[in-house]
């Protein structure tokens, strides 16, 4: 996020020193990332950096403890979140988790782009990770994929409601006027979102571990060219195709590592709308929230119709669509 959350610096710096046993020399707030409940910190200690997330709690608890076991199987490019000094992976602070990270010195895939190594790594890092059978106490903790969007009902109540709705400030009166003139496109969106899950959940796919948000910024890579995996926020055991969506520049070089496969098209289709919905959501609510800044909703407005424009994520979900 943007802007930092209702945490008092010294007492951040106090828990960590308490729990990771860490002496703290500086603590930075990092205005990056899209997780509306999540903040990131870098932190900087006697002998080293630490990259600190606060995350509103509750926590996902497999956005922990996977990446952790993941990590122990030889999986090197996971950054996964470092122990407290009684073995948890977080300390809460008041109503926040305080998850603490190796920092990696370095920039996302997105900025910098992938050499053609990496792109082969990058494939056969994903191959490995969805070849991986988890533990059975693991394996019952991870959730599994419905074919229901969780973003589905909220974008239809607020497509109902911004149909009829009034506005309080300029953001919310530029977003229902854009929303208003793409009416009917938000509901076919909506209903082939809704039919493709439904033909899913007839057709019952092979599931596999899954990063479930494996885009290039969350692809780290180092001084060293090292690749790192990052964001483990909600890992699901789901059809290939979830992680495999994100795959587009080079993927014959991607494909090259990961290995060649029966690609299926129908839950490649299903997961690049719900990718939509889940971004009209959650841009949609941070313009309508009370908690945001001007800044902010400014930005969300901005990413909102940017859905919209042509190469982005709308277009690339009609791609094969006959609409």
């Amino acid at each position: 996020m943007l802007e930092p959350p209702p945490l008092q610096t010294e007492r951040i710096i106090s828990s960590l020193r308490d729990s990771y046993e860490i002496n703290v020399n500086k603590l930075e707030f990092l205005p990056i990332g899209n997780d509306s409940n999540s903040w990131v910190y870098k932190v900087n200690a006697d002998t080293k950096f630490y990259f600190l997330k606060a995350k509103r709690l509750p926590v996902y608890e497999p956005s922990l403890t996977i990446p952790h076991y993941l990590k122990e199987q030889g999986l090197y490019q996971v950054v996964a979140p470092l122990p407290t000094k009684t073995r948890y992976l977080y300390q809460t602070l008041d109503n926040f988790a305080l998850i603490l990270y190796p920092f990696i010195d370095g920039d996302n895939s997105m900025n910098i782009g992938l050499t053609d190594n990496q792109w082969l790594e990058y494939g056969t890092f994903l191959k490995h990770l969805h070849a991986l059978k988890l533990p059975d106490e693991l394996s019952e903790q991870v959730q599994k994929e419905t074919f229901i969007s969780k973003r589905f009902s909220m974008v239809q109540s607020l497509h109902e409601r911004i149909l009829e709705r009034s506005y309080n400030n300029f953001f919310e009166k530029e977003l229902i006027e854009f929303w208003r003139r793409k009416h009917e496109e938000v509901i076919k969106i909506l209903a082939r979102t809704e039919e493709l899950g439904k033909l899913l959940q007839a057709e019952r796919p092979e599931f596999v571990l899954c990063h479930t948000d494996i885009h290039t910024a969350n692809l780290l890579i180092d001084t060293s060219g090292t690749l790192f995996v990052v964001d483990w926020d909600n890992p699901t055991l789901a059809p290939r195709e979830r992680d495999l969506m994100f795959i587009d520049a080079k993927e014959h070089l991607f494909y090259k590592g990961y290995g060649a496969i029966e690609m299926n098209s129908l839950a490649l289709s299903y997961y690049r709308y719900e990718w939509v919905i889940q971004e009209i959501s959650d841009y949609a609510n941070r313009i309508f929230s009370n908690k945001f800044s001007e800044e902010v909703k400014h930005h969300a407005l901005q990413e909102f119709t940017s859905l919209f424009e042509p190469g982005n994520v709308i277009e690339r979900a009609y791609q094969g669509e006959d609409f």
